[in-house]
């Protein structure tokens, strides 16, 4: 389960297929949406007055978070036997566009105000590992892939496309599991993983510095501030 706090309401996915809102203050529920012909449903942006949800089958849905009414409701061009969970998804606040990925790595770029597909491009990338997570950041999507040993991640591969056309940037290999990606500043691209925190120029991809992370840290949130890298559960430089 999943949930996502903004001033006196908290969003919450997991409670399959449906997605809710409910009161900070005492866990009322505002609204509910149940997904339609699914058994599946997580919200993978929350921006402004929109909650934009994942649903298994082929649909990508955006809600009102006043209400939880359907702004738009739009139907992927997949085939018959693939879902939109084999599609990562991500969108910036603010972003005019969100993007899906496909398993087969194209992407789509749509409208965020009414769903229109506005371009796709082919994004693949030289590495065959799962692709673990898609993220947009800035004027940047990152995708991360893992590169598996004995069943568990020993290194991950960070590619950088262009948010306008989906073309390739640049690919950097890291040698830890990078579970998240933050753009703290315009320089500063943070790859947080599990025994590392590492400094990435967002525009080449060239190593800024790494630090290493005590066991009990690893994992935790990661920020930059005046220049020094700061876990939130405790300063580790």
């Amino acid at each position: 389960m999943r949930w996502h706090r903004d001033g006196d309401v908290v969003y919450v996915d997991g409670e399959f297929p449906s997605v809710r809102a409910r009161a900070f203050a005492d866990g009322a529920e505002r609204w509910r949406y149940e997904a339609e012909d699914a058994d599946y449903a997580t919200w993978f942006a929350i921006d402004d007055d929109r909650m934009y949800v994942q649903e298994r089958g082929d649909a990508i849905t955006a809600l009102d978070t006043a209400d939880g009414s359907v702004a738009w409701r739009r139907s992927l061009p997949v085939p018959d036997d693939r879902h939109v969970d084999n599609f990562l998804a991500a969108k910036a606040p603010g972003s005019d566009l969100l993007y899906l990925l496909t398993r087969e790595d194209d992407i789509l770029a749509l409208d965020a105000t009414d769903g229109s597909r506005q371009w796709r491009a082919d994004a693949t990338v030289d590495n065959d590992g799962p692709r673990n997570r898609f993220v947009h950041l800035g004027s940047g999507l990152y995708l991360l892939v893992w590169d598996y040993e004995d069943r568990k991640p020993q290194r991950t591969v960070v590619h950088r496309l262009d948010g306008g056309d989906g073309g390739p940037r640049w690919s950097q290999g890291v040698d830890d599991d990078v579970a998240t990606l933050s753009l703290p500043a315009e320089d500063y691209l943070l790859a947080n993983a599990r025994h590392s925190v590492l400094a990435l120029d967002p525009q080449t991809g060239e190593h800024r510095w790494p630090q290493s992370v005590r066991e009990d840290l690893a994992g935790a949130p990661y920020e930059v501030v005046d220049g020094r890298g700061h876990h939130t559960r405790s300063s580790t430089a």
